[in-house]
Order: structure tokens, then C-alpha cells, then sequence
């Protein structure tokens, strides 16, 4: 599951520096997503946290005034997006 939700965070932070954002938000209800996206431990879903790393480090590199915030939310209780989210996570281990 938690390789999902890495790569559920690692295509909403491409989407949104590919689109020019200067401070991104984004809202994950996975605990283990955001704790893969920056544990150095070897673990299930490694190479998509070492693609985040990769991206979020070309995008500071290439616009030092960028924000990127990652905020864990609670599951199901109506965040707006979460539903979505929860989806396109299922079908990315699918």
C-alpha cells in the first residue's frame, strides 16, 4: 500500500511543479506514504521515494524560491481531493 501512496504524492508533486507552482501543498491521508517519502531505510516502495527525492530536488535546484509542504490529514472524514487521491493510488498498484 504505502508504495501506492508514494507514488499517489509523487505524481501530485510532478503535476503541480510541471505547472509552475510556486508553493505546493499536498494533503495525504497515508502515514506511510509520507513516512517512505523520507526514510532513508530500505523498504517497499524505495524507488518511487528515490524518484520524489530526485524530482523535489531538480525543482529546488532549478526554482530556489519553491515550497513544498507535505501534510497528512485523516482519512474519510470529507478533505477535500481524499476520495480522488485514494483512487488513483489504488489503481497505481493495480
Amino acid at each position: 500500500v504505502a508504495e501506492g501512496e508514494i507514488e499517489g504524492l509523487l505524481r501530485a508533486t510532478e503535476r503541480a511543479v510541471n505547472m509552475g507552482a510556486t508553493h505546493i501543498l499536498v494533503v495525504s491521508d497515508s502515514q506511510a506514504g509520507l513516512r517512505g517519502i523520507t526514510s532513508t531505510m530500505p523498504r517497499a516502495g524505495q524507488f518511487r521515494a528515490i524518484q520524489y527525492d530526485t524530482l523535489v530536488r531538480a525543482a529546488l535546484a532549478a526554482q530556489p524560491a519553491l515550497r513544498i509542504t507535505n501534510l497528512w490529514t485523516p482519512a474519510h472524514i470529507g478533505t477535500t481531493g481524499n476520495e480522488f487521491a485514494d483512487d488513483a493510488a489504488k489503481a497505481a498498484t493495480s
